[in-house]
């Protein structure tokens, strides 16, 4: 049976060039344009460039 409960998600890019950032507390995947995907946690650098990417939570 689906999950029902609330999932959180956010999405981020940089209007040019790449920034790195840090995984937010609850951060477990970060989700690419290219269908790869990559296993994340709290404190782990994330880096974001012009193609967005999806960081899930939960």
């Amino acid at each position: 049976m689906p999950s029902t409960s609330p999932h959180e998600e956010s999405i981020r890019w940089t209007d040019t060039g790449s920034a790195t950032t840090t995984a937010e507390p609850g951060a477990r995947s970060v989700r690419r344009l290219d269908g790869t995907s990559t296993s994340t946690q709290s404190g782990d650098t994330i880096t974001v460039t012009e193609e967005p990417v999806l960081i899930e939570y939960g």
